[in-house]
């Protein structure tokens, strides 16, 4: 019996999805922060930082898009999302994404105050989600982290 080219060629993509879609995609984890700073203080402020997560896959992919607050107390110290269609995700390696976002005068008011009259450490936590694409499949994650910033760190 002879099999068409258009019937080989459904079979073989059928078994490349099912093999795809069968694939379990770790959750990306956070690592750390890096390159940290505060620009502009005197005009536009905005908080710059690199965000470091391990891909703990042993399949590439890519960043699709990630959103992210930056809260600092009960206060939204910041916002940030990017588009990061460009970001290449290794198996089983770290990655960066850098965050730039706005923040409003009245939010560094703050953290300046709480800045100067301590040297305690400043709680920061950042929440967000980070969309994954690995051929046509997509899979939204979850962060929640806190990090503590000394004064040296955010006003150098």
């Amino acid at each position: 019996m002879k099999i068409n080219s258009n019937a080989t060629f459904l079979i073989f993509l059928s078994i490349i999805v099912v093999a795809f879609s069968s694939c379990k995609i770790q959750n990306i984890e956070y690592r750390r922060f890096e390159k940290l700073s505060l620009t502009g203080i005197s005009s536009a402020p905005s908080i710059n930082l690199d965000l470091v997560f391990y891909n703990p896959n042993t399949i590439g992919c890519k960043i699709k898009e990630m959103g992210c607050f930056i809260i600092n107390g009960n206060d939204t110290f910041a916002i940030a999302s990017c588009s990061a269609n460009s970001i290449r995700l290794k198996p089983l390696s770290e990655f960066s994404i850098p965050v730039s976002s706005f923040v409003s005068p009245q939010s560094l008011i703050n953290l300046t105050t709480k800045s100067l009259f301590s040297n305690a450490d400043i709680p920061f936590n950042f929440s967000g989600t980070i969309t994954i694409q690995k051929f046509i499949f997509k899979k939204k994650y979850r962060f929640n982290v806190t990090e503590k910033f000394n004064r040296k760190q955010l006003f150098n």
